[in-house]
């Protein structure tokens, strides 16, 4: 009973207590002077008591509550002032909380916010720089602020001028000193800064400009709707592009008697249209010569597209000449019968009567007339002879003393010229292992063998075997699964022939 009454009496006189201290000049104040902060308060004045016991805590941008002093005496209704000389060097923004208790109950908590830096300090950026990993669309940007405590943020801006109008990319906290941007071209400039917001008063500084000149491939896409013709005594070419990675074109150019396309032009640059024209003057042409061209698109870094699909002008300055045979090719049957075989257009067909076949054996260095080879112009083919590998072709419209520009030449490559592999592949299993086993090849001259097994979606090299072994014993074997295997042979030259025959081993 006597435990209770002390109780009751003791709430009654905290609740006179919690009365007597309401007072409207009670706030907790907050000053920075010199590098420390003055902290001061008006202790309320409280019926029954002389004195109240205060205890100060203080918490940092990191969010840990820390206890700087506890048990101080004051006296009530007197003004309470406290100096936190700790923070010096540790300057920032930090939250104090001012506890008061009597008698071991706390009557309140107050908090105030406390600018620990000078009024007049403004963010200072220092070691800003933009670098771009070479190959890639990566800007690595860094900087340092020292004293990075003033902001509320950091955004980083973008421009492609110095001087042009800069966008924000991200919005950063105060401790980041890194960032990743990527940026969709090369070769030119971009422009970076750092604009910072001071935590005070919201005011923007920003950071020296840091400049970077990204290096990555850029590869544009081929240009479309080539188009060619003759005009009086010159050839135009236009096409159309509409990439935005291509900033420049090239026209590539060959004769009937060429074998590989040249530069012809200087580079052309990309307008606002995406429609172009290009003009081949007469002094490069030659009378009654077949050309073709192609067109390649080039980027801010350099790198080219596909060439254009071609187009065939035959060129004359006289009368029209005969529209020259296209797209030359050999066609065989069972490996004992062989036609070349050609296209025509069909538009001037009836201005031919017939077509002449011209041959140049390989290692010659001249055409001469195919014994045999002319046929009339209802007949676009004409058997040959076993063509050899590097033999070249050529077919001529003619009708009387008229003849065309002879076509593109067109060489025939052995289709078989790798048919020089491993054949008759045996296998057995021997200790968890597979042995495989082979018949080498006639008349070859072997480098090595390699051996390759499917991984579900290509094959991986496993084994190479020297040239004077017709075995081989491999690790690479599942037992209880499909392993499926290729063996090629490798020639004194490097070339690697034919895959074998799918061996499958369960």
């Amino acid at each position: 009973m006597k435990s209770i009454l002390i109780a009751m009496l003791f709430c009654c006189w905290a609740t006179d207590l919690v009365f007597a201290q309401q007072n409207p000049e009670t706030k907790l104040l907050a000053k920075y002077d010199g590098g420390d902060i003055l902290l001061s308060y008006q202790l309320p004045a409280l019926n029954g008591a002389d004195s109240l016991s205060l205890a100060i805590y203080r918490t940092g941008r990191q969010g840990a509550e820390v206890l700087i002093k506890q048990n101080l005496k004051a006296a009530v209704n007197t003004r309470f002032l406290y100096a936190d000389t700790t923070l010096r060097k540790n300057p920032g923004i930090y939250q104090y909380r001012l506890q008061i208790s009597v008698a071991q109950a706390v009557l309140k908590d107050e908090k105030v916010l406390a600018y620990a830096f000078a009024p007049d300090e403004i963010p200072v950026a220092v070691d800003f720089d933009a670098k771009n990993t070479r190959g890639t669309k990566n800007i690595n940007l860094s900087w340092r602020i020292a004293n990075n405590y003033l902001l509320n943020s950091i955004i980083i801006e973008r421009s492609r001028k110095q001087d042009g109008s800069f966008a924000p990319v991200a919005t950063l906290n105060q401790n980041d000193s890194v960032f990743v941007d990527q940026v969709s071209d090369a070769n030119e400039p971009y422009f970076y800064r750092l604009a910072m917001e001071n935590i005070v008063n919201g005011k923007i500084y920003y950071a020296a400009v840091a400049q970077v000149i990204p290096q990555f491939a850029i590869v544009p896409l081929s240009v479309t709707h080539v188009k060619a013709a003759q005009l009086r005594e010159k050839i135009a070419l236009s096409w159309e592009n509409q990439d935005e990675k291509a900033n420049g074109f090239y026209i590539l150019k060959k004769s009937g008697k060429q074998d590989t396309f040249l530069l012809a032009s200087a580079k052309i640059m990309k307008n606002s249209t995406d429609k172009y024209q290009w003009i081949d003057s007469a002094s490069t042409l030659v009378n009654h010569e077949m050309y073709q061209y192609s067109i390649v698109a080039e980027s801010n870094s350099f790198d080219r597209s596909k060439p254009s699909d071609t187009v065939t002008v035959a060129f004359s300055r006289s009368i029209p000449a005969l529209s020259p045979p296209q797209h030359l090719q050999v066609i065989t049957a069972n490996d004992t019968t062989y036609n070349l075989v050609w296209q025509v257009d069909s538009l001037r067909q009836h201005e031919i009567a017939g077509y002449a076949v011209f041959i140049k054996n390989a290692g010659g260095t001249a055409f001469r007339a195919l014994a045999g080879g002319v046929v009339t112009s209802n007949i676009n083919y004409i058997a040959i002879p076993r063509p050899k590998n590097g033999d070249t072709y050529q077919v001529r419209a003619v009708n009387g003393t008229k003849q065309s520009a002879p076509s593109i030449a067109y060489t025939y490559t052995n289709a078989f010229e790798k048919e020089f592999g491993p054949k008759y592949l045996k296998a057995a299993v021997i200790d968890h292992m597979l042995k495989i086993k082979w018949l080498k090849p006639e008349d070859v001259e072997v480098k090595a063998y390699k051996l390759y097994k499917w991984n579900g979606k290509g094959f991986d090299l496993i084994e190479t075997i020297p040239s004077d072994q017709d075995t081989v014993t491999t690790k690479k074997y599942l037992a209880g699964e499909l392993n499926m295997y290729q063996l090629k042979t490798v020639n004194a030259q490097g070339i690697e022939s034919k895959g074998s025959k799918m061996l499958q081993v369960n």
